[in-house]
């Protein structure tokens, strides 16, 4: 609520297009006469969550005094379904003025067609008969089915004072459905007591209470769904998330044992897995022996160079093309040796990084499970 809005305006209950207001709802508190949106909720409930499944057409006030003071019923009637239902029920009052609202005096108009009878229930016998009988005549002229139809004016319970005409008229409406639904002949209907009318008061406004705490209870819920939704979102897109993180793990370690299925494979480098620490030794060793042959075989040429001269250059040429032979395989030796050596520091690496992707995976995995079981106690709830 406004903190601007009047109490006279303000807003209790919204109800099957039926809205009540706080004065409203005070005139259940007595004494006083029940207007014609009291009376049309508890038409629109009865309807909608008590009766649904009889053959009944429920008139509400504002419509009946439509039906009472104007000519053509087609307009009201048609959109109601009027023709096909087997009962109608309609709250009438004694207003006869086209040009204001008013009336003194509720009472209740029943149409049985299997009965071929309009049943009138008046708290105050007669004082409603006039107007009760107009209407059933006009409405017995737009059922139009060749029948005649009789006008019972039904002995009921007398109302004590003047202003329960529409407690009355709710408790006698209860009676008629009631004896509908076990499908008993309104002509045998039993009177209503007065410790019914003396309790409807009270049974209005405890219906009335428990609707609004209803809604205000869907409200909260509608609230809590639109974030459990949200959070249900974020959940997903987490989800998904890690899902196409694991597969982007999975995709990794694939790659990766592709890789180490190739160096297992390589046929010039067959043991290299299986002997590491013994091919990485020789090679080392060999290398070294090569480097102290080649030096010792060079300061041997070199000193024979400095003792005598060459008979002829070609001698010598050959020489150094000899020497530049052996010290290019002793370089690819020792660049053999630090392939080797880069090779496992590869190895190593990639074997660290798929350990690594592995914990981060089943991290990812555990987490998303936990989200999953907490969504699943949630629905619970």
């Amino acid at each position: 609520m406004h903190p601007s809005t009047p109490l006279e305006n303000l807003l209790i209950l919204t109800y099957h297009g039926c809205s009540l207001l706080l004065p409203d709802l005070l005139l259940l508190e007595g004494p006083f006469w029940l207007n014609d949106k009291l009376l049309g909720f508890y038409m629109d409930y009865l309807e909608n969550e008590v009766y649904s499944n009889l053959s009944v057409c429920f008139i509400r006030p504002e419509v009946t005094q439509c039906l009472k003071l104007y000519p053509d019923l087609n307009e009201f009637l048609d959109p109601l379904g009027f023709n096909s239902k087997d009962y109608a029920v309609m709250i009438l009052n004694d207003c006869d003025d086209t040009k204001s609202a008013g009336g003194t005096h509720w009472s209740l108009l029943v149409f049985s067609k299997p009965e071929h009878t309009f049943y009138h229930i008046d708290s105050l016998h007669g004082h409603n008969a006039y107007c009760a009988k107009t209407l059933a005549t006009k409405i017995a002229l737009y059922v139009g089915d060749n029948y005649v139809y009789r006008f019972h004016d039904t002995v009921t319970l007398k109302q004590r004072n003047g202003y329960d005409c529409g407690v009355f008229v709710l408790c006698n409406l209860d009676n008629v459905l009631s004896h509908i639904a076990l499908d008993c002949k309104l002509s045998l209907m039993e009177q209503i007591t007065i410790e019914q009318v003396s309790k409807k008061r009270m049974e209005l406004k405890n219906l009335i209470f428990d609707i609004m705490y209803d809604e205000c209870g869907k409200d909260l819920e509608e609230n809590e769904n639109d974030k459990d939704l949200e959070e249900n979102r974020e959940g997903s897109l987490e989800i998904n998330q890690n899902i196409e993180s694991e597969k982007f793990m999975n995709n990794l370690g694939d790659d990766i044992n592709k890789i180490m299925n190739n160096i297992y494979l390589d046929e010039n480098r067959i043991n290299f897995l299986s002997k590491e620490p013994i091919v990485e030794e020789e090679n080392i060793k060999k290398c070294n022996n090569n480097t102290n042959t080649y030096s010792r075989k060079r300061s041997l040429i070199l000193s024979e160079k400095e003792s005598s001269s060459f008979e002829d250059d070609r001698t010598l040429m050959v020489i150094h093309e000899s020497t530049d032979e052996k010290q290019n395989s002793n370089e690819n030796a020792c660049d053999s040796c630090n392939v080797n050596e880069g090779k496992m520091r590869k190895i190593d690496n990639a074997v660290k990084q798929r350990a690594k992707k592995k914990i981060i995976r089943e991290s990812e995995l555990r987490r998303s499970l936990r989200i999953q079981e907490r969504m699943k106690q949630r629905a619970l709830v």
